[in-house]
């Protein structure tokens, strides 16, 4: 199945009884753009003891995440479809178990707190932007602001910051621009699609959080992506913090898979 969460699409696959070992370039082949379904990532549903089901995230370059927000939200109703759960239900990522909520007009989970935060970085100014601050929200995130978003060019900055020698492991880059106590623009380079996503979860929230302790926001906070609308909400000490936003099926499809991708 290819599901979108606000314009972050990603195929969806049962694995509890496939056993699809995720190798790399089955993993980008599928999720090439012109030769492929193509998405910003793969999301496997699979077997947990303790909650509902477990979840592992790959990004379109096959590598495997820690977490993405917005394929949470995006598993969380593929499980409900599977009937797994209700519409409450609860299942383990690598970044720890997400709670999830089916509502009528989208999705909401729970969200890991934000970790390693500093706000000190100064990174993008030689691109005539201003550095917000870094936060780990499951994956890194770092926040820069610009007054016009439009035109900024995402792809070619985003890179250069995305590996920046400054982050061990890389980081997604999210360029915002606040607009008032509750709202906020964003664009996302996104680190293991290499490129500009129309949405990010994980992004939306870092950036919401980092605003917040900046002093430029209050929640919740409404994030306007290229993708649609998100949602983030929190408690003033970060320990609560919530990802809400719309999940549509995009279409039901068979792929072919070797022999030697099976366990």
């Amino acid at each position: 199945m290819k599901i979108s969460a606000t314009g972050n699409d990603f195929i969806l696959i049962d694995n509890r009884q496939l056993g699809l070992l995720p190798e790399t370039g089955f993993i980008r082949s599928i999720c090439a753009r012109r030769t492929g379904v193509g998405a910003d990532g793969t999301l496997l549903l699979e077997e947990s003891e303790q909650f509902d089901f477990a979840m592992r995230y790959f990004n379109a370059d096959g590598s495997e995440g820690e977490l993405c927000g917005n394929g949470a939200r995006a598993i969380a109703f593929f499980g409900r479809m599977q009937g797994l759960g209700g519409e409450r239900l609860t299942f383990d990522t690598k970044s720890g178990p997400i709670e999830a909520e089916i509502k009528e007009d989208g999705v909401r989970v729970s969200m890991p707190s934000a970790q390693e935060i500093d706000l000190t970085l100064r990174l993008a100014e030689e691109f005539g932007l201003i550095s917000e601050g870094f936060a780990r929200v499951g994956v890194p995130h770092f926040v820069v602001r610009a007054e016009n978003l439009t035109e900024v060019d995402v792809e070619k900055i985003g890179k250069v910051l995305r590996f920046h020698p400054h982050f061990e492991k890389g980081t997604n880059v999210n360029f915002v621009d606040f607009q008032d106590e509750h709202t906020l623009h964003i664009r996302t380079y996104e680190r293991g699609v290499e490129a500009e996503t129309l949405a990010c979860g994980t992004g939306s929230t870092a950036s919401a959080i980092i605003g917040f302790l900046k002093g430029r926001l209050k929640p919740p906070v409404k994030v306007v992506a290229p993708g649609g609308l998100l949602t983030i909400d929190f408690d003033p000490d970060l320990k609560n913090v919530f990802l809400e936003g719309r999940v549509e099926v995009v279409y039901f499809g068979e792929l072919p898979v070797r022999e030697e991708e099976l366990k």
